[in-house]
C-alpha cells in the first residue's frame, strides 16, 4: 500500500467550498489511517512517547492518546453530521452499523 498524500488540513482553508468526494475522502481516510491490528499495533506501542520539539520541548503525548484524540475528533465531526441531517429531514449515518 502506498503512503497518502500529505494535504493541509480542510481547516487551512475555512473559506473554500468542498466536493462531495473531498468531504466523503476526509471522512473515511483516518479511519483508513489507524487500522489497528494486532501485528502492527501490539499494545507497547500504544504506551511509546510522541514528542514535536518544532513546537514546543513541553508537547509530548504517547501514541495511544493521539489514537484516542482521533477517534474523538472523528465521533464529534460525526454528530455534527447527523445534527445537520436531522434538521433537514434526511436520515442520519448509523456509524457503528
Amino acid at each position: 500500500m502506498s503512503e497518502p498524500a500529505v494535504r493541509p488540513a480542510f481547516s487551512t482553508w475555512p473559506d473554500y467550498n468542498r466536493s462531495l468526494v473531498e468531504v466523503v475522502g476526509a471522512l473515511t481516510e483516518p479511519q483508513l489511517a489507524v487500522q489497528p491490528t494486532p501485528e502492527r499495533w501490539p499494545l507497547p506501542l500504544l504506551a511509546e512517547t510522541l514528542r514535536r520539539p518544532e513546537w514546543d520541548d513541553s508537547w509530548t503525548r504517547t501514541r495511544g492518546s493521539v489514537l484516542q484524540r482521533v477517534f474523538a475528533h472523528d465521533v464529534y465531526h460525526g454528530a455534527e453530521l447527523n445534527e445537520t441531517l436531522s434538521r433537514i429531514g434526511l436520515p442520519m449515518v448509523d456509524f457503528w452499523a
